[in-house]
């Protein structure tokens, strides 16, 4: 971002053939070692090499809305009966619930950054409030709070040392 607040953009040249790899899907997101984490009505981690398999993470019931991956490898996602973000290691096995929510709304999108201790999470309390907390995965707490209005992308440096969201038409880090 530069200092007048203009975001630089890029664009990917989408090239060859493309495929459905996932149905009544709501994210995506890639991990570390290729692999896509996608979710909605399953939470799955596919294969998208030659043999494409597919592995469902449990619990797979229910409606899953966000996903995020670190560099770490580990895996969350937001279930959206619970309003719970739970983590996952590379293989697949739970390692159990990071955050929860308190509100009605709670969660609405999340990023975990790349070494796994922090997650940024766009919150709506139950008043149409939004804020963008950062909360501390180890010792369960929220490190701050910043108020942000519909924030739609979060997002953290490769080195874990900078966020960055926007909030109503501005980039904030």
């Amino acid at each position: 971002v530069s200092k007048v607040g203009r975001a630089k953009v890029w664009a990917v040249e989408l090239s060859g053939s493309q495929q459905v790899v996932a149905t009544a899907a709501l994210h995506c997101a890639f991990l570390p070692d290729g692999r896509l984490l996608t979710c909605g009505d399953d939470l799955c981690l596919q294969n998208l090499t030659a043999d494409g398999v597919s592995h469902r993470l449990e619990p797979a019931s229910g409606r899953w809305g966000w996903v995020s991956a670190a560099g770490t490898g580990t895996i969350c996602a937001r279930h959206q009966a619970d309003n719970a973000i739970h983590a996952w290691d590379t293989s697949g096995t739970p390692l159990g619930s990071l955050w929860q929510g308190s509100g009605p709304t709670g969660a609405v999108r999340f990023e975990i950054s790349p070494d796994a201790t922090r997650l940024a999470i766009q919150e709506q309390d139950g008043n149409g409030n939004w804020s963008v907390n950062l909360f501390d995965c180890a010792t369960q707490t929220t490190l701050s709070q910043t108020p942000a209005v519909a924030s739609i992308g979060l997002a953290f440096a490769p080195d874990g040392s900078l966020l960055a969201f926007s909030r109503s038409k501005e980039v904030v880090v």
